[in-house]
């Protein structure tokens, strides 16, 4: 049993982000052309797409960034950007600051846009991305 387990989840470890965005945008049935220039983009309005917002609920439930609890899991978050900007006291503060903030929308996918527009604005403006 540990063994099918450990298969199963080691299984789920290895589907890539470019895949959970195709489960999501399949899930939803969302227009792949266009949702593409949204994609693309890293900060976006809460009120710009409800299909977006929808779209980054999934997106996030999938990375793990929501628990099954339907709460931010922070330690997720940080683990994940540390592999995508490196380990940096920079990102930490960044992510605390928006974990601080305690950004909340109507929905799950509003507060998935908050807290990305939060976490890339932070990004931004500590030159953790270029």
């Amino acid at each position: 049993k540990a063994f099918t387990v450990f298969a199963v989840l080691s299984g789920l470890v290895l589907v890539s982000a470019e895949k959970k965005d195709e489960i999501c945008l399949t899930r939803l049935k969302l227009d792949k052309e266009a949702m593409k220039p949204l994609l693309r983009q890293i900060i976006h309005p809460v009120q710009e797409s409800a299909d977006y917002n929808k779209f980054l609920e999934c997106f996030w439930k999938e990375l793990g960034y929501f628990d099954v609890n339907d709460k931010l899991s922070w330690s997720t978050i940080q683990t994940d950007y540390e592999a995508k900007f490196g380990k940096s006291q920079k990102l930490t503060r960044v992510i605390s600051n928006c974990k601080n903030e305690y950004l909340t929308g109507k929905t799950l996918g509003e507060t998935a846009v908050k807290n990305q527009n939060c976490l890339m604005n932070g990004a931004i403006d500590n030159n953790l991305v270029g």
